[in-house]
């Protein structure tokens, strides 16, 4: 199976598509305070997910749907953008 954090949905929606794998699209709760709940229905033995963290806030979906996921004997993660990765860099000066 296939799921996704919400700001990677298009790009899951096609490659689910072409690989011929269900979509699983968590359900993402906001509260009042900012604070999320990402949880899914059912249990998921395989899972893929792809992921962009284009913000601190989708870091934190992100690892709230890893976290979910705990009891999933295989996770393949597909991060599409990765801030904070260019600061690894040495600087150029």
């Amino acid at each position: 199976m296939i799921l996704c954090t919400r700001n990677s949905a298009d790009l899951a929606t096609l490659v689910s598509e072409k690989l011929e794998l269900p979509l699983v699209k968590p359900n993402v709760r906001c509260f009042n305070n900012k604070e999320i709940c990402v949880s899914f229905r059912g249990y998921i033995d395989h899972a893929t997910v792809i992921a962009a963290t284009e913000t601190d806030n989708d870091w934190i979906e992100l690892f709230l749907l890893l976290d979910a996921l705990r009891s999933t004997k295989d996770i393949t993660l597909c991060l599409t953008h990765m801030v904070y990765a260019r600061q690894d860099q040495k600087n150029q000066n």
